[in-house]
């Protein structure tokens, strides 16, 4: 759908050009565009591999396991299903940690391969496991102690003040999240809730 919605937008542009007769317009605003594209994105290279870095050298030096026992208590009441898998849990507390410093791009190497761990332990391989889809909740709730992308892109396009986007960041992020949780809880309840009924009405018969 998205590539429908690109080309759509590409084509309606370059037909409004062509009305106006100006197609040179069209190849020189793609050539400038290429070249803003390149150069940001070697710029922002640099601290996207660097970060990446300090997570992989963090997770070779038994960072993650010390991260998993502190968070191990608030992960088990939200991932009640990864009690007993020590794995698990500290691949996810790892995703999250990244997650919650903002590292979107190490983020989602390290959220994949939580998945992958919390696919070992998932009872029914061809479905997502509750603990599979509360992990994907907190993630796209977004929340973010410090944005270290958004400050750099931010920082890279020349604001004076890349950093005041914390608070804000927080605020919104900590509410999504919040709320996410909220609705994932009272559908688990209710669905929980359910199988109990269906359960006791077959032993009733």
């Amino acid at each position: 759908m998205i590539n429908i919605i690109w080309l759509t937008l590409l084509c309606a542009g370059a037909a409004v050009f062509t009305a106006k007769g100006q197609v040179a317009l069209i190849t020189g605003s793609l050539f400038q565009s290429a070249e803003s594209a390149v150069a940001f994105g070697i710029k922002l290279a640099g601290l996207i591999a660097f970060w990446s870095g300090i997570m992989k050298v963090a997770e070779e030096a038994g960072l993650s396991k010390s991260i998993a026992k502190v968070m191990r208590p608030l992960l088990i009441k939200l991932l009640p299903g990864l009690k007993d898998h020590t794995e698990a849990l500290g691949a996810v507390s790892l995703a999250l940690s990244a997650n919650f410093l903002g590292l979107a791009n190490a983020g989602t190497a390290l959220s994949l391969q939580a998945m992958e761990e919390m696919q070992k332990v998932n009872r029914q391989k061809d479905r997502a496991s509750d603990p599979m889809c509360t992990f994907i909740i907190i993630i796209m709730g977004g929340l973010t102690l410090i944005p270290t992308t958004v400050i750099a892109l931010r920082a890279q396009a020349g604001s004076a003040q890349p950093d005041r986007v914390i608070f804000p960041t927080l605020l919104a992020s900590l509410a999504a999240t919040l709320f996410a949780l909220t609705i994932d809880f009272l559908i688990r309840n209710k669905r929980g809730g359910c199988r109990k009924k269906k359960v006791e009405q077959r032993a009733g018969r």
